[in-house]
């Protein structure tokens, strides 16, 4: 008899495939929405297509790595999140763009994906037991240590490149963080500045980001880097209903494709939660 201790570990092949069933159902059957989950290549993962003919292709050296650990679970969710990302927003069909609008979507993408893994271990009928499983015992504050670990893995392994289509590794983990963080004020239905600061906290405890941020010593988020992607997918959205409708009532906080916002609204959105943030005691 096989206990759970002595189980065979998970592969990442197994997360990507329960975390593509999780992530359809969060949308209404009418919807239609789907999303293809293939094996080849040398990328570790790559988005191809545009709607129902597209979806997202793993390596088959990546689709064998073992997930035995929280760690492993939100590296491998990260990397399928940030394809997902890519996917639900159409991004293959902005052809030509210049480098560092390429880059706005990307730096969206990391965004974006990071609420994807929030969202699947959070609400995923097939991921969550897993997470549960992984997860174990360990307090909350350390499922945030073990996050930040799987982030400093994908910055020292993953992020590096020449390609001037990305952003630095740590303004990639900063663009993470910025969506762990989204997630957790959505479920919570407010900001909170002394726990944003927390999960910060812990998010950059590892070692390797401390050594990041050490040796940047400057400034590492894109600041026009919103206000590109934002204009890239009002042109990418079809209808008011946005880029890709049909999620579940529940899920909209989340993972809204919608870009509708007037710009004037934006603005006093963003003044109104600076401004509760100062009340807070934000210093600005």
């Amino acid at each position: 008899m096989t206990t759970d201790s002595q189980a065979k570990p998970v592969t990442a092949a197994e997360v990507a495939e329960q975390a593509v069933e999780d992530f359809v159902s969060f949308y209404n059957p009418a919807a239609g929405f789907q999303l293809r989950l293939g094996f080849s290549g040398t990328t570790l993962a790559r988005c191809v297509g545009i709607g129902p003919s597209g979806g997202i292709v793993m390596s088959n050296d990546f689709k064998s790595q073992p997930v035995e650990s929280l760690k492993d679970l939100a590296f491998v969710l990260l990397i399928l999140g940030h394809e997902v990302a890519h996917y639900v927003h159409l991004h293959n069909a902005a052809e030509q763009l210049p480098s560092v609008d390429d880059r706005s979507l990307e730096d969206w993408a990391d965004f974006y994906g990071a609420k994807v893994m929030m969202t699947l271990t959070t609400c995923g009928t097939k991921l969550g037991p897993l997470f549960q499983r992984l997860r174990g015992t360990v307090s909350n504050d350390e499922v945030y240590i073990e996050i930040g670990n799987a982030l400093a893995k994908l910055a020292e392994s993953v992020y590096p490149t020449t390609s001037s289509s990305y952003s630095t590794p740590l303004t990639r983990v900063g663009h993470c963080v910025c969506g762990i963080l989204s997630f957790v004020d959505a479920m919570s239905g407010m900001k909170n500045l002394d726990r944003s600061i927390a999960i910060q906290q812990l998010l950059y405890r590892n070692d390797f980001l401390k050594r990041l941020i050490s040796e940047q010593g400057q400034a590492y988020m894109q600041d026009d880097a919103p206000a590109r992607s934002l204009a890239i997918h009002r042109g990418l959205q079809p209808t008011s209903a946005g880029i890709t409708p049909g999620l579940r009532p529940e899920f909209e906080r989340f993972l809204r494709t919608c870009f509708d916002n007037d710009d004037d609204r934006i603005t006093r959105n963003s003044e109104a939660a600076l401004a509760e943030l100062v009340r807070q005691g934000l210093e600005v």
